[in-house]
């Protein structure tokens, strides 16, 4: 009896370890790992409809995103004060620190200050094909981004 609910035991465990392995492939591997990352469910699709939203004081931030992904994706994402791709500061994070938060809909990235940004931009681009981080333009690769949340910031100074 003892031997059955040992082999019960090891079969919720290899089905836990699957269902886990299954879920964290679904995952791009950040490089470097945020400290919090939360998936959700379903993609964000980057299309012609696309767009770029960021106040001024995040212009350079959203260019470097709309140049990227014109040279890559070879989608024109026009920059404006909305759009689907929202770049915002909140200074209640930490200086360097940032949120990313992919949705269906949606992609808000916002950060202590500029950098913050910028690294949340740098995590952003790891969700998309390999591609959004070379320099050759791959139009046809599935440009999307699996739904999640993360949040990071330095851990030492």
């Amino acid at each position: 009896m003892f031997g059955r609910h040992i082999r019960m035991l090891n079969r919720a465990l290899a089905c836990l370890l699957l269902v886990t392995a299954m879920r964290a492939a679904e995952l791009p591997a950040f490089v470097p790992l945020p400290a919090k990352v939360t998936p959700g469910e379903g993609r964000f699709v980057l299309d012609k409809s696309t767009g770029i939203g960021a106040p001024a004081e995040l212009a350079e931030e959203a260019d470097f995103l709309a140049q990227r992904l014109r040279r890559t994706a070879s989608i024109s994402l026009p920059v404006a004060g909305t759009g689907t791709i929202q770049l915002s500061l909140n200074y209640s994070l930490p200086a360097e620190g940032y949120t990313l938060s992919i949705t269906p809909t949606s992609v808000r990235i916002q950060g202590g200050d500029s950098a913050g940004v910028f690294y949340g931009i740098q995590t952003f681009l790891q969700t998309l094909p390999a591609a959004a981080l070379g320099k050759e333009p791959t139009p046809k690769a599935d440009w999307s981004a699996p739904a999640l949340s993360i949040e990071d910031a330095p851990t030492c100074s």
